[in-house]
């Protein structure tokens, strides 16, 4: 876990490990955990969910927009919205956190003497401490609190496994974000640049729009999105070079534009044939990069949840 966390929490003998920290805040059970936001806590509650979101809301608005706050199934998960740097975040979190225990005591919030899941006392023999799936978190649930939260993901999984693929819509997503990704190649290329840029605003910009119009995160939406921007980035690449090609016949007064262009400057020109296959070599590795980058994410976004 990062130093400037560690010191921010040290008043309250946090337990840390890599990536994130266990300890109490005030009586409540609070875990943190390091993201693209920077640091996001889960402090654990026992509220209906329309109270915990209240909370949330009434957290953003004490903090004057300064703290993001959001319910979850074992209670509320906060940040700074502007974390600043590492020199400023505890005096900066240091004077926010006070709202949150303003908000949570506002609604009477439960504190780590009582289950998350299921409202009811905790002890030692009734209950224990375990790992949320695809989380860094831990929580401390009741035997009934664990039943609950595993027959939700069990629910959860069944209803992902019985949704519909809808392959063709999420597609048409896919689709798009493959456009995007050929058109900054293309505007890059002409420019002279290799970028790394381009396949990773194609892939994640397509996946996004694949969720967004329906089709269901699995491993078919990973496969589309790579083939499918590996077709277009391609492409792409070979469409900049042909229009390099038709300029410089254009210049040389030879009639000739688009792929005959290019194979006249391939057979007549070395320095051409050259640049090509180096600008090649180097795309591809640029391009492979991007597409393992962005198919890593996705693959733990894919992950489905397993009982604890």
């Amino acid at each position: 876990m990062r130093k400037f966390i560690k010191e921010t929490l040290q008043p309250y003998n946090f337990q840390f490990d890599r990536n994130s920290g266990y300890g109490a805040i005030n009586g409540y059970e609070v875990n943190v955990g390091v993201g693209y936001v920077g640091p996001t806590f889960l402090l654990s509650t026992y509220l209906p969910m329309e109270k915990k979101k209240e909370v949330a809301a009434r957290i953003y608005a004490l903090t004057a927009s300064k703290m993001r706050a959001s319910a979850c199934e074992q209670g509320i998960l906060f940040n700074l919205a502007s974390a600043g740097t590492i020199f400023t975040y505890a005096k900066r979190f240091n004077e926010l956190l006070p709202f949150v225990l303003q908000a949570l005591e506002e609604y009477q919030a439960p504190k780590n003497n009582i289950c998350p899941m299921t409202g009811e006392e905790l002890n030692e023999e009734n209950s224990r401490l375990v790992n949320l799936p695809n989380s860094t978190y831990k929580v401390r649930m009741s035997n009934g609190g664990i039943a609950t939260f595993n027959n939700n993901i069990e629910k959860s999984n069944e209803d992902f496994k019985n949704a519909p693929n809808n392959y063709g819509k999420g597609f048409l997503g896919i689709l798009i974000g493959a456009v995007a990704g050929t058109v900054l190649t293309v505007i890059f290329g002409i420019l002279g640049y290799i970028t790394f840029f381009a396949p990773a605003v194609s892939i994640l910009f397509g996946t996004f729009l694949y969720k967004k119009f329906g089709g269901k995160r699995n491993y078919m939406m990973i496969v589309m999105s790579f083939v499918t921007t590996l077709v277009f980035i391609i492409s792409a690449f070979f469409i900049v070079y042909m229009i390099t090609a038709t300029a410089i016949c254009v210049e040389a007064g030879v009639n000739k534009a688009g792929f005959e262009a290019f194979k006249t400057c391939m057979e007549l020109s070395a320095d051409f044939e050259r640049m090509f296959y180096v600008d090649m070599g180097l795309n591809a590795l640029f391009i492979l990069g991007a597409e393992g980058f962005a198919t890593y994410g996705l693959i733990k976004s894919i992950k489905r949840p397993k009982s604890v």
